[in-house]
Formats: C-alpha cells, sequence, structure tokens
C-alpha cells in the first residue's frame, strides 16, 4: 500500500470524523428543544460510515443523534489515529451501555462508504410525550393484568406453567442479587440488602427486570383462575387491615 493511498484514507477517516460530529453541534446545545430540531430537520441528521477491511469483513459506525440529544454530549463513535510501528492505526471507540474498542491497521482498510440519514423529529417527540404521559401516570393492577396477559402465548395460559414458572422468575431475581453479593458489591446486613456505590445502573435494571418478571408471573396465575388482580389485592389489605385493628399481626393461622 502506497504513502499516498494511506494519506488518502487518513483524510478520508478525518473528513468523515468531522461529518459525523458536525450534527451534534445542534444537539447537545442544552437550549436545543425538539421543536427546534423539527423545524431545522435537514441540518440533524445520522451519518453512518462503513469501513471495508481488506478480509471482506466492514465496520459500522454511526454519531448517534439521538442519544447525543438524549445526553447533551456527542454519543457516537470516537476515531483516533495512532503511529505504530511501520503502521498506523485507527482506534475506534463506541458506547452502548459497556465501551467497546477496536483497533484497526490502516493498511487493512480497503475504502471507506458513508452515508446520512434522516431522523423524524416529530415521530420522536411523539414516543416522548407518551413515555412521559405513561410514567405520569399511575397505573392499576386491573390494567397491568390485562396489558401483560396480551403478551402471554397461548401455550403459556395455563396453571402449570403460571405456577412452575413463577418459582424460575424468583430464581433469576434472587440470582441476580446473588452475583452482586458473590462479586463484592453487595451485601446482607441486618437482614437488609446493601447495595454498594459500584454497582452500575445496568446491574440494577436486569434486577428490575427479574422483579418485574416475577409480577407478570403473579398476574397470569390471577388471569388463568379467572381472578382480578386488582380484587386479590384489595382482599389482602382488608384481611391485613382487620388483623391490625384486632391486634392480630403476630401470629399464625390464616384465619386469626
Amino acid at each position: 500500500m502506497s504513502d499516498k493511498y494511506i494519506e488518502q484514507i487518513v483524510k478520508e477517516l478525518n473528513d468523515r470524523y468531522e461529518w459525523m460530529k458536525d450534527p451534534i453541534s445542534i444537539v447537545a446545545d442544552t437550549n436545543i428543544t425538539l421543536d427546534d430540531l423539527i423545524e431545522n430537520s435537514d441540518d440533524v441528521y445520522d451519518v453512518i460510515v462503513d469501513i471495508h477491511l481488506i478480509n471482506g469483513d466492514i465496520v459500522t459506525i454511526k454519531n448517534e443523534c439521538l442519544r447525543s440529544f438524549e445526553r447533551k454530549r456527542y454519543m457516537g463513535a470516537e476515531i483516533e489515529l495512532d503511529s505504530g510501528p511501520g503502521n498506523i492505526i485507527v482506534n475506534i471507540y463506541t458506547y452502548d451501555s459497556v465501551y467497546h474498542s477496536i483497533s484497526i491497521p490502516i493498511s487493512s482498510i480497503c475504502w471507506i462508504d458513508s452515508h446520512s440519514e434522516e431522523i423524524d423529529w416529530e415521530e420522536y417527540k411523539e414516543k416522548i410525550n407518551k413515555k412521559q404521559k405513561m410514567e405520569n401516570k399511575e397505573l392499576t393492577l386491573n390494567e397491568y393484568q390485562k396489558a401483560a396477559m396480551t403478551t402471554c402465548m397461548p401455550s403459556c395460559e395455563n396453571f402449570s406453567y403460571m405456577t412452575l414458572n413463577l418459582m424460575g422468575e424468583l430464581g433469576e431475581f434472587t440470582s441476580k442479587i446473588g452475583k452482586l453479593i458473590r462479586k463484592g458489591k453487595a451485601y446482607i446486613e441486618n437482614s437488609n440488602l446493601v447495595v454498594h456505590d459500584d454497582v452500575t445502573e445496568e446491574e440494577i435494571k436486569a434486577i428490575r427486570a427479574e422483579l418485574g418478571d416475577c409480577f407478570w408471573q403473579l398476574n397470569g396465575i390471577c388471569s388463568v383462575l379467572g381472578w382480578n388482580a386488582n380484587s386479590i389485592c384489595q382482599e389482602n389489605l382488608d384481611k391485613l387491615a382487620s388483623r391490625k385493628e384486632r391486634g392480630k399481626i403476630d401470629g399464625s393461622g390464616d384465619f386469626r
């Protein structure tokens, strides 16, 4: 590979990287709103760069406009060029919940292709508004039960599956916590779970997801028995309130 060709590849990489970052100066502005982006949609777009390697592989990187707007900083792929022994190394860094890096000798790059894709900011705004409405609305147990069962496969609509799989989901939930304890990221103190600061957002999210699966299974049991989840919970509260009023919270026996 000639020096002139390498210089051309370096120039193309730098040019594409600048193109990737160009729209981000707009979306990363803290004063920019979604309405501004809708009005100036032609100036803000996704840039996709395909780096074709001699062995036939393709490395695809993006500037991640939507994520950059949400975080108000550049969240796309980073490109750095380092001079190695007899070669130039292309270092690419991406972030998708965790950081990834790849190093490519520039002599292994065959050619580079790139294009832009429009972003439907109006559609994105609708999704954000819908999400905010859902977050601000308190979901009732009956609403959850009804919605949850729309995702239930016919083969799962039976008492055996719902009951046995609840045990499995509870196991997965406790297993996630057990792994944190094993890694030294959490411990039990006075019967309470204590979580260290180094536990990641992704790890907490995974535990919450398992608890959500347990809740789905409980509602599934109610559904296959033909019972209303809200009434089950209300009956439980009424029973406990009665026990408390009669001084019978502590004790044994279902009908005390």
